[in-house]
């Protein structure tokens, strides 16, 4: 078992509250309180309508099904990695097949790629994004500060299908930089499909902030009548 740096950061957690179907995270400011909306529930809104029609084209059994799985797997999968990087001795305790074989394809990459921990399940946020979240991990990735997301999937994905996944770190390195002032200029995505071997996607944050931006963007204006500016 790999045993990986732990740096210590200053960031508190923050409470959540669901205001019009979706999650916010309340932040705390010298004027009063600020209801930011999640990076993550910001990004489900684009990709809502595909969702419909995938739904109605496998129907909502089949949907349901495959969406539960999904969730679970995920779920789980996370878990194991957190728990893994945190040092639990247990973490592989009560493992179902899969989701052993999904870890142990990430866990590879973790022992030659992974120290110097910032955090784990980090709550962050940017006030001058408006927009807040909670990223799977910061710390070095080959040596250079980055934001890493574990991913599973069904299917083997390309660069051009997982375009919210760079620009959801995107956002955690704009917010880690504005709540620490460490800049982040790496996004990596580290991504196990169902028998396939483990896929690493490597981006730059500079690369993917004009799209970043405009989605946030373009969400204040056409949900709430708002704009970033």
């Amino acid at each position: 078992m790999t045993t990986f740096t732990h740096l210590t950061n200053d960031i508190t957690d923050f409470a959540t509250r669901t205001i019009n179907g979706k999650r916010h995270y309340i932040i705390p400011t010298e004027g009063g309180d600020v209801a930011y909306p999640s990076i993550t529930s910001i990004l489900s809104w684009f990709s809502a309508q595909g969702i419909k029609e995938w739904r109605k084209r496998v129907g909502e059994k089949e949907a349901n099904r495959i969406s539960t799985q999904a969730s679970r797997r995920g779920t789980n999968v996370h878990k194991i990695i957190e728990d893994y990087i945190a040092g639990k001795e247990d973490y592989q305790s009560n493992l179902m097949p899969i989701h052993l074989e999904d870890f142990n394809k990430i866990k590879c990459e973790l022992d030659q790629n992974l120290n110097n921990i910032r955090g784990l399940e980090v709550a962050l946020f940017s006030h001058k994004l408006r927009c807040a979240g909670r990223s799977d991990c910061i710390a070095e990735w080959k040596g250079q500060p980055s934001i890493l997301d574990w991913k599973t999937s069904r299917k083997v994905k390309k660069r051009e299908h997982i375009r919210d996944y760079f620009v959801q770190g995107t956002f955690y390195a704009t917010a880690w930089e504005e709540m620490t002032g460490e800049k982040i200029e790496n996004i990596v995505i580290v991504m196990a499909p169902t028998d396939h071997d483990v896929l690493v996607f490597e981006e730059k944050v500079e690369d993917w902030y004009p799209l970043t931006e405009q989605r946030i963007d373009q969400w204040y204006r056409e949900t709430i009548n708002k704009t970033l500016n």
